[in-house]
C-alpha cells in the first residue's frame, strides 16, 4: 500500500504562503524537540506577487527573463577570501568512542573514518564547481577539516577553505563540510542505525584587498 501524506496550506509569520512538512531530523533520536524545530519544518513560498517582477533585481544567477545564468565576474578585483562551515555529526556514543579510537574501543569496520572524511571534504571542496552547476571552478588556496567532540553524541566537523580569487567561497566550505559528514555516516552505518547529521551552515564569511 503506497500512503500519500497531504497537507494544508497556511500563512506563516513572514506573510508568505508555506506547507508544513516532516523535518529531515524527524526520525533522528538525537533531535530537538519537535516544539523546538517546527521553525524548519516548513517550505516556505514567497508571495504571489514576487514571481510577478523582475527576477535578475533579487538574484545574480538568474537573467531578467528568469533564465539561470552564470555569473560573469570578469570584471571584480581578485581579494583574498576566507570562509567556514561547519556541521554535526550526531551517533550514539559507543559509536564516537570507535570513530575517535578512544580507548578500549574496537576499531570501526571500515577503518580510520576521520582520515577519510577529511580527504573526502578537501576533495568535494576542489570539486564544488562540478557538484553545483553555476558554481565557478576556483583555484583554492587552503582546504581544512577539523572534529571536535562536543557532546558524547555529537562531533562538530568544520571546514575552512581561502582563496584570493573574484569570487568565492562560502559553496567550497559548505560543499567540504557536507561531504566530510556523509563520509562519516557512510564509515558508520555498519555499527549505527540512528545516524544523523544536523545543522550545516556557514559560520563566517570574509573578504580583504589583496596585499593588506
Amino acid at each position: 500500500m503506497v500512503r500519500i501524506r497531504t497537507y494544508e496550506m497556511e500563512t506563516c509569520e513572514l506573510g508568505r504562503i508555506c506547507y508544513p512538512i516532516p523535518s529531515i531530523l524527524s526520525s533522528c533520536p538525537h533531535s530537538l524537540p519537535s516544539s523546538a524545530s517546527s521553525a524548519s519544518s516548513r517550505l516556505i513560498f514567497p508571495p504571489a506577487s514576487h514571481y510577478n517582477t523582475p527576477m535578475s533585481k533579487d538574484l545574480s544567477h538568474v537573467d531578467e527573463q528568469g533564465r539561470a545564468r552564470m555569473v560573469d565576474v570578469g570584471d571584480k578585483p581578485p581579494m583574498r577570501r576566507t570562509a567556514i562551515a561547519s556541521g554535526e555529526f550526531v551517533a550514539v556514543k559507543a559509536t564516537l568512542d570507535r570513530l575517535l579510537g578512544d580507548a578500549g574501543s574496537e576499531p570501526l569496520p571500515k577503518g580510520e573514518a576521520l582520515a577519510v572524511a577529511r580527504i573526502a571534504g578537501i576533495s568535494a571542496a576542489k570539486k564544488t564547481g562540478d557538484l553545483i552547476p553555476l558554481c565557478h571552478t576556483l583555484p583554492l588556496d587552503h582546504v581544512q577539516i577539523d572534529f571536535e567532540r562536543i557532546t558524547d553524541t555529537r562531533l562538530l566537523v568544520t571546514a575552512s577553505a581561502s582563496i584570493t580569487a573574484k569570487t568565492g567561497i562560502e559553496m567550497e566550505a559548505l560543499a567540504a563540510v557536507s561531504v566530510a559528514c556523509l563520509t562519516l555516516y557512510d564509515m558508520t552505518k555498519a555499527v549505527d542505525k540512528n545516524l544523523c547529521i544536523e545543522n550545516i551552515h556557514l559560520v563566517e564569511k570574509r573578504k580583504e584587498a589583496v596585499g593588506e
